[in-house]
């Protein structure tokens, strides 16, 4: 499940709560900082759909002598829309729009609607 997501960061896990993953894909709700707790319990994370919150140290680990249950931060994506059209020799063109209604409405595409994709923003 770790492979596509990036090492854990609590200024960002701060900022952007939603993008906090453990190593199960659990999605975070909400991320609290305690700098003031004994150093297992300073980063306090409830989770989406489950009603127990977790502690863990400031650098993600759930203990410090391991990295299971580690937390991680997912890729940053943004959703973009995708057609595809022929071009003058019948040549297969892709055209990425932010939104579905900028596509140019005077082209032939293959395809009847755009298709929505994420891409990854932190590549």
């Amino acid at each position: 499940m770790t492979t596509d997501l990036l090492p854990f960061d609590l200024q960002t896990a701060l900022r952007e709560p939603e993008r906090v993953r453990n190593e199960y894909g659990a999605v975070a709700a909400q991320v609290v900082h305690v700098p003031s707790a004994s150093p297992p319990y300073r980063v306090l994370v409830a989770w989406s759909g489950i009603s127990t919150p977790m502690f863990f140290h400031e650098d993600g680990r759930y203990t410090r002598w391991s990295d299971k249950d580690a937390l991680f931060l997912a890729p940053k994506t943004r959703k973009v829309w995708v057609r595809v059209w022929m071009n003058c020799i019948n040549e297969p063109m892709a055209v990425v729009e932010a939104n579905p209604g900028d596509f140019d409405r005077t082209r032939r595409y293959i395809d009847a609607d755009p298709t929505e994709i994420e891409i990854r923003e932190d590549a």
